[in-house]
C-alpha cells in the first residue's frame, strides 16, 4: 500500500513539473538581449523578458478564515520576512 501511494505521489510531482514547464499559449516568453524596438507592434511579444505567471493557493483551517481571503488569516501562514 505504501509503495502504491508513494508511486502515485511521485507521478503527480513529475506530471506537475512537466506541465509547469509548458509556456502559456499566445505569448512569447524569451530572453532578448538586444530588443528590436518593434515589440509593441505584436501582442505576443509583450511578454518578452518576463517570467510566466503562476497561480498559488493557501490552506485555511476553517471556512470563516477562508472567507477573509488574505493568507494572513490562515493559521498555517507564517511570514518569513525579518
Amino acid at each position: 500500500m505504501r509503495k502504491i501511494a508513494l508511486s502515485l505521489i511521485l507521478c503527480g510531482i513529475v506530471y506537475s513539473s512537466i506541465y509547469a514547464q509548458q509556456p502559456l499559449g499566445g505569448f512569447m516568453y524569451d530572453t532578448v538581449h538586444h530588443p528590436e524596438g518593434t515589440e509593441w507592434e505584436s501582442p505576443e511579444k509583450l511578454s518578452l523578458n518576463k517570467e510566466q505567471p503562476r497561480a498559488y493557493f493557501f490552506s485555511f483551517a476553517d471556512v470563516e478564515s477562508a472567507k477573509e481571503v488574505h493568507p494572513e488569516a490562515s493559521a498555517y501562514w507564517h511570514s518569513l520576512n525579518g
